[in-house]
């Protein structure tokens, strides 16, 4: 006596049309119209309890937006850098500060300010 395995499969049949999804065309890095540099007046002493009049940083070049930040030492307290590179407050508590501002572009490239 012999057996036999008779294995039957289907598939669905394969769609006469096929849709090709295209990926939108990336668009270029925005292209710098000057070199990147940021600069500032320097810093003047305050007092302690009394607003400190702002003092600007400012970046030219580049491509904006542009991004301040504290990179090294410490602003004194009552003390912060905005968005927009000024730093403004009421000092709270008297000393010798030093920091080091930076400023980064939209391409990452990065400029520092002394202060």
């Amino acid at each position: 006596m012999a057996a036999f395995l008779v294995l039957l499969a289907a598939c669905a049949p394969l769609p006469k049309t096929v849709a090709v999804l295209q990926s939108a065309t990336p668009s270029p890095s925005p292209t710098p119209t000057a070199s990147f540099a940021a600069s500032g007046p320097g810093f003047h002493a305050g007092e302690v309890g009394l607003a400190y009049p702002a003092v600007s940083l400012s970046a030219v070049g580049g491509v904006q937006p542009y991004k301040w930040s504290v990179a090294g030492g410490a602003l004194p307290g009552g003390l912060s850098l905005g968005t927009d590179g000024t730093v403004a407050g009421t000092p709270t508590g008297a000393g010798h500060y030093g920091s080091l501002h930076v400023c980064r572009d939209c391409q990452r490239e990065l400029r520092a300010v002394n202060a």
